[in-house]
Formats: C-alpha cells, sequence, structure tokens
C-alpha cells in the first residue's frame, strides 16, 4: 500500500497547494473591490475571509477522502495500521492548511483594520476546520467498514461457486 500512499500523497500536495493559491487569490480579489469601494476597512471583509476559509477547507476535505477511498479501493484488503497511515496524512495535509490559512486570516483582519479579530476567531476558524476533518474521519471509517463487508459477503457468496467449479473441475 506504500506505492498507493506515495500517490495519494502527491495528489493531495499538489490539491492543497492549488487551494492554498486559490484562496489566497480570491482574498486578494476580494481586497481588490473592496478597496476600489472604499469599504475595505470593513467588517465584512473578515467575515468573507473566515467563509472563504471554510469552504476552501471543505474542498480539501473531500478530494482527500475521495483520494483515499480511491487508495482502498485499489488495495485489496486494509489494515487497520494502513488505515492509520491514511488518517495521519489526512491529518498532516489538514495542520498544513491550518498554517496557510493562518496568514490568511491575519492579513484579512489587518486589512479591515482590526488585527486583533485574528487572533480572537482564530479558535472558532480552527473548530471548524475541526468539525470538517472529524467528517472526513466518520466517513473513512463507514467507507472501510462496508468495504470490508462487502469484501466477506462477496468471498462467502462466490464461495459455493468456486467449490462447484473445483469439483466439476473447472
Amino acid at each position: 500500500m506504500s506505492e498507493l500512499n506515495n500517490i495519494t500523497d502527491r495528489k493531495i500536495q499538489n490539491d492543497l497547494t492549488s487551494i492554498l493559491d486559490a484562496l489566497n487569490r480570491d482574498m486578494e480579489e476580494i481586497y481588490s473591490r473592496r478597496a476600489s469601494s472604499g469599504i475595505l476597512g470593513h467588517g465584512d471583509t473578515f467575515r468573507n475571509a473566515m467563509q472563504l476559509i471554510n469552504n476552501y477547507f471543505k474542498n480539501l476535505n473531500t478530494l482527500i477522502l475521495g483520494h483515499h477511498k480511491w487508495a482502498i479501493e485499489n488495495y485489496f484488503f486494509i489494515t487497520n495500521s494502513q488505515l492509520t497511515i491514511l488518517k495521519d496524512q489526512a491529518t498532516f495535509y489538514k495542520e498544513q492548511f491550518i498554517k496557510g490559512m493562518t496568514l490568511v486570516l491575519k492579513r484579512a483582519a489587518k486589512m479591515a483594520t482590526k488585527p486583533e479579530l485574528a487572533e480572537s476567531y482564530y479558535p472558532a476558524v480552527v473548530g471548524s476546520i475541526e468539525k470538517t476533518y472529524s467528517q472526513y474521519l466518520v466517513e473513512i471509517d463507514s467507507f472501510v467498514i462496508t468495504k470490508k463487508n462487502l469484501g466477506i459477503k462477496g468471498a462467502i457468496l462466490s464461495l459455493p461457486r468456486l467449490l462447484i467449479s473445483i469439483i466439476k473441475g473447472g
């Protein structure tokens, strides 16, 4: 499974880079629009940043889940230690996103002329990210359980056909 982990790692790294780039690009557009309207220093600038951060992490979370489902589907049987490796990978990229979004949050607070907002709202933003991440954990566990159940049931259901085939010499 290590080869699949390496592939998912590269895919997620690319996704993270793209998402953080898009987040920064979108924030620059917001700054530009709000500055041209003369409302850059308004609290909505910071609220927009918080919304974008949450939306972009949800996108990243969905991509990570998709990559991990792909890896699990392409592996015959997944052990608990392999599942832990996938979860650790997701945790790592969640932390990388938090590092990247922290800079965006601080800059948005500064642009809104209220730098203290970044520090006071940081726990709420991270809490929202953690809530989204916990959904990933539930989804990946459910997916693995379903795959194991289907695998066991599929093996049991096909066993009589296999035995008949062996007995008939085919």
